[in-house]
């Protein structure tokens, strides 16, 4: 095999994939690159320079002296929390169109909207409270006025901001305590048309009252029953009374029988003690046994008769007028008992009404004290917002106003100055690397190795350089022992000539020698040219190897591509480079497996990797 292949280990490789080979050489000599950069350094420092001149020239005559003034603005929330979104959108509305034009017209300044936003710059730290306000302008004077106007006019419309969402807040809820002071007046209404239709002016009093007249009235017919009660009692104690009372008595009489006085006088005494006490009581006992003791003793007497005079018992009429009023009083007490009967049952009857009606009326009357105090809170609330209206205050303050800059800004002539240099010292060295890379040409052994795929026998300065041919020929022939016949390949048109006294060289320096089976040496076609291919494939299978002259800088990238597919796979294809640069000659001369190339070159050898057609 001319040259190896390195192949993906398995456990990195797809599944059914073919294996990759790896490409000899680079894409691009890094040492070509440096030793471009190092010819050209000189260059490069005088762009470098050019560019620093031409910047500082323009920077100090073309750009014009700024001078930057700095305002702080700091922020102190209603509610004492910094909310990201609340400090970048006042960061935004500093720039608002309105408050420039506004700043504009105080400032009377001839300028566009656009040109005094970019004059103006707003920074703000995260979750800060502060916000820094800087103008830049020509002048001082005017950078310090810019910045405090656009500071003062930020706080200005901030706080007609403010005052606009309070009024409109003081709108809304004066709308909102008119309504509801309609619907309380509608509810307060419908409650006092409640208490017309029943007749009632306060609920709980007239219940209140219900009950306490029933309460009282069934206590005092109870008092009347126990009068009534007594009364009978005590009529009935009189009627007893009666019974041993006569309705007419002895008024007058002469007695001539002392013995008979003294007993009528004993009976008199009896009959008044009955009237006052009971037949038990001691007095009655004793009068009682008096008369029994001088009715005895009037026995053996003999009565007189006498003159008597008649009239009415006090004591008999005064027990029966006892009676009548106890009667009185008796029937008095019954009817009034009867009264205050009716009255609580007519007090009960109205309790069981007013519980019926109780749930209507407690429902208008909760209604009410519900609407009454959300009228009384929006009320308040409207108080509170009459008030936040009239000292509307968004929490923004100048805490540090822009003072008079006393030295310009130098900030952008530095960048400028800067920016200039670096970009002249980049933009050369992008020159010299387009410069090397132009039309994606190969000038070293290791570039030819890569884009062609095949091993580079080796790169010399000849025919370049004043160097004899023998120095190309001795080291090609040393290492073609066995070679039967050598084919030399032109790469294009430019490789043609040197091919040829390349060819005449060889035979040349193998007609001096003195060994038996020399190779043959030929000239094939030109390995670019379409029309020739044909013949150029039939002289490659005729050839035992294959070597594509090649100059250097004549061959692009893609040109070298398709080189070993043109050439044929079942060959021993290698290329020389000639041509090689003075520069150059430090670079590498030998790319990829030439060693084995060598010495598989005494037959035909397939080579692993490429194509097997010819087409």
């Amino acid at each position: 095999m001319p040259w190896s292949w390195s192949v993906i280990e398995p456990e990195h490789q797809l599944p059914g994939a073919p294996a990759i080979a790896e490409r000899p050489g680079t894409p691009v000599e890094l040492r070509r690159i440096g030793l471009a950069l190092l010819d050209s350094q000189v260059w490069i420092a005088i762009a470098t320079v050019l560019g620093g001149g031409l910047s500082f020239f323009g920077s100090k005559y073309l750009l014009s002296v700024q001078y930057r003034a700095d305002c702080v603005v700091e922020w102190k929330p209603i509610g004492g929390n910094v909310e990201e979104t609340g400090g970048r959108t006042l960061v935004e509305s500093v720039k608002l169109p309105t408050n420039l034009a506004a700043v504009r017209t105080r400032l009377d300044l001839p300028v566009t909207l656009t040109a005094l936003g970019a004059a103006v710059e707003v920074s703000s730290a995260k979750k800060s409270r502060l916000i820094s306000i800087s103008a830049v302008q020509p002048d001082a004077e005017s950078s310090q006025s810019l910045a405090n106007a656009v500071a003062g006019q930020f706080v200005t419309s901030r706080d007609m901001l403010r005052r606009v969402v309070l009024e409109r807040h003081v709108s809304i809820v004066q709308d909102d305590a008119r309504r509801a002071g309609e619907v309380v007046g509608l509810a307060r209404a419908e409650l006092d048309r409640f208490r017309r239709v029943h007749h009632l002016l306060d609920f709980r009093l007239e219940r209140e009252k219900t009950m306490n007249r029933s309460v009282r009235a069934s206590n005092e017919a109870e008092m009347a029953m126990a009068v009534a009660s007594g009364e009978t009692a005590r009529q009935r104690a009189l009627a007893k009374v009666a019974k041993g009372l006569t309705q007419r008595v002895v008024q007058n009489e002469i007695e001539t029988d002392l013995l008979g006085r003294k007993l009528d006088e004993a009976r008199a005494n009896l009959l008044e003690a009955r009237a006052s006490h009971t037949d038990a009581h001691p007095v009655v006992e004793g009068l009682s046994a008096k008369v029994q003791k001088l009715e005895v003793g009037s026995l053996g007497a003999s009565p007189t008769t006498m003159q008597r005079t008649w009239g009415i018992n006090t004591q008999w009429t005064h027990v029966q007028s006892e009676i009548t009023g106890s009667e009185a009083s008796r029937d008095a007490a019954n009817a009034r008992r009867n009264v205050l009967d009716a009255s609580a049952g007519s007090a009960a009857e109205r309790l069981r009404w007013l519980k019926e009606i109780e749930p209507e009326y407690e429902a208008l009357s909760l209604r009410l004290k519900s609407l009454e105090a959300h009228h009384e809170v929006l009320i308040r609330d409207l108080a509170q917002a009459v008030d936040a209206a009239a000292h509307a205050n968004s929490g923004l303050s100048v805490v540090s106003p822009a003072e008079r800059p006393t030295n310009p800004s130098h900030s952008s002539k530095r960048l400028a100055f800067t920016a200039s240099v670096v970009g002249s010292f980049v933009l050369g060295i992008l020159i010299v690397l387009a410069r090397c890379l132009r039309r994606g040409a190969c000038y070293v052994a290791a570039e030819f190795a890569y884009w062609s795929n095949m091993p580079v026998l080796g790169a010399t300065g000849w025919p370049a350089l004043a160097l004899p041919l023998k120095t190309v020929v001795e080291p090609l022939l040393s290492q073609a022992a066995g070679i039967h016949r050598l084919l030399l390949v032109p790469g294009s048109a430019v490789d043609v000539g040197a091919t040829q006294r390349l060819a005449r060289g060889l035979r040349s320096h193998l007609a001096r020698r003195t060994v038996v089976g020399k190779p043959e040496i030929r000239v094939g076609a030109i390995a670019d040219v379409v029309h020739t291919l044909p013949k150029l494939r039939n002289q490659v299978r005729e050839a035992n190897i294959i070597v594509v002259v090649a100059t250097s800088g004549a061959h692009n990238a893609f040109s070298l591509l398709g080189l070993r597919d043109r050439l044929g796979a079942q060959q021993a294809v290698a290329v020389l480079v000639v041509g090689v640069g003075v520069e150059l000659a430090m670079c590498v001369d030998r790319v990829g497996e030439v060693d084995e190339f060598w010495s598989g070159v005494s037959g035909t050898v397939p080579v692993k990797g490429a194509a097997t057609s010819e087409g």
